[in-house]
């Protein structure tokens, strides 16, 4: 049945992504962020495929039917749209026929290390999906080109230790490991004498001591949405909750404390007996919300009405219990590696280590700046240009990190094709 702009503009996001179909396989997927993207289906050398061709409104609906057409006379000729229309995946594919004629390079003893573990069906399609991002993510930039035989010791620690520099710490380990398979594969294939990891442990720094408020490495997202997107048995206002924590970065207490006088425009106003006090003193918190945040608060609004508090309790006059997110995200599997306060964690840490913005601001935008000295001066220090422009950056930043675990979703269907 086919889509009517009028209809797509009326869509409104939901607690889990969902597409509307139009004709002839395309079809416009919408994000609990709101973000709606264009997608057209199709099976190319009996495989089940997936194109992007935009987000709407960016790209209208003729736009998207005459991308849709244009692909499917590319099926004709016999020719993968996805490999002509997108050029990123046509620019891998060079970059793999290159690494491929120096046969003893690191990049093609590794992929060649990777077959080998889908064949042997040693891990499960959705962990190969992590493992093959990290070894083209953290080592294929730095040994890639080199040959088995010629990488030392020491580019094995700096590799290594480059992902220290980061802050994926947690992480490390695991590479190394992936690493040390690949150097052991190459050992018997005769491309190097030794599996140079054996000797580098001491080298890496030790792992990081438990922590009260897990949170979640910014790499990591795209797992946490992947499992956010599963079924489970939270209702659709819990979800929300978990969102808008996301995106607002808000304490629990001021975010289910939250009421629909509070949100003026696209600012939030909490007010003073909300907040967390600094040394005595606790002064209102203005936090700006971005597009995907706004989009959250409209279909709250159509689940409890729009009037008194934002999350209402199951008991009359009450709250939502402070651990209905916590309980939310054990559900999901991720007991003891996340938490609500903990996302609070992932966003400083990630704006911080982007390097795009003032530390100042990141800091207000977590209600950390003691303000207890001057209002007057604390006014005039809210920096809420650039917060907005900050907190419209960390949503967008959320979107993109979604946008991967769908695409691992789809890499993990047609790995589970092929192990049949």
């Amino acid at each position: 049945m086919a889509l009517f702009d009028k209809e797509i503009r009326a869509l409104k996001p939901r607690a889990k992504p969902f597409t509307r179909t139009d004709e002839r396989g395309l079809g416009l997927t919408v994000l609990p962020s709101g973000t709606k993207t264009w997608q057209y289906r199709y099976r190319f050398d009996g495989k089940q495929k997936t194109l992007s061709l935009g987000e709407y409104p960016a790209r209208s609906l003729q736009d998207a039917r005459s991308k849709r057409d244009e692909a499917k006379g590319l099926l004709l000729e016999g020719i993968d749209p996805d490999m002509r229309m997108n050029p990123r995946r046509a620019e891998a594919i060079e970059r793999a026929k290159a690494a491929a004629e120096k046969t003893t390079n690191f990049a093609t003893v590794a992929h060649e290390w990777f077959a080998l573990q889908i064949e042997g069906e040693r891990w499960a399609p959705a962990y190969l999906v992590r493992v093959r991002e990290r070894i083209e993510n953290h080592l294929i930039p730095s040994l890639g080109d080199k040959d088995m035989a010629e990488i030392t010791v020491k580019d094995v620690l700096a590799t290594l230790r480059e992902m220290e520099a980061k802050g994926l710490t947690d992480s490390v380990r695991k590479v190394k490991g992936y690493l040390g398979g690949i150097m052991r594969y190459a050992v018997v294939e005769g491309m190097c004498a030794a599996d140079l990891t054996r000797d580098i442990g001491d080298g890496l720094r030790p792992l990081p001591p438990g922590k009260n408020r897990p949170s979640v490495p910014f790499d990591q997202l795209p797992e946490f949405f992947r499992d956010m997107a599963r079924p489970h048995e939270d209702a659709e206002l819990t979800r929300i909750a978990l969102r808008l924590n996301m995106h607002t970065v808000l304490r629990s207490t001021e975010l289910r404390s939250g009421s629909w006088d509070q949100v003026k425009g696209d600012e939030w106003h909490v007010p003073e007996g909300q907040m967390k006090r600094v040394k005595g003193e606790s002064l209102p918190h203005i936090v700006p919300l971005s597009r995907q945040s706004l989009a959250l608060l409209d279909r709250l609004r159509e689940i409890t009405g729009g009037k008194g508090r934002m999350f209402p309790g199951e008991r009359p006059g009450k709250i939502m219990s402070e651990n209905t997110v916590l309980f939310c995200i054990y559900g999901m599997g991720w007991k003891g590696r996340a938490c609500g306060h903990g996302f609070r964690t992932t966003f400083s840490t990630h704006a911080n280590e982007s390097g795009e913005w003032n530390t100042d601001w990141v800091e207000m935008q977590l209600a950390h700046i003691e303000r207890n000295q001057v209002r007057g001066a604390y006014n005039k220090a809210l920096y809420l240009p650039h917060r907005h422009k900050l907190m419209q950056w960390w949503s967008d930043e959320l979107d993109r990190m979604e946008a991967i675990a769908a695409e691992r979703t789809a890499l993990e269907d047609e790995l589970s094709d092929i192990l049949g």
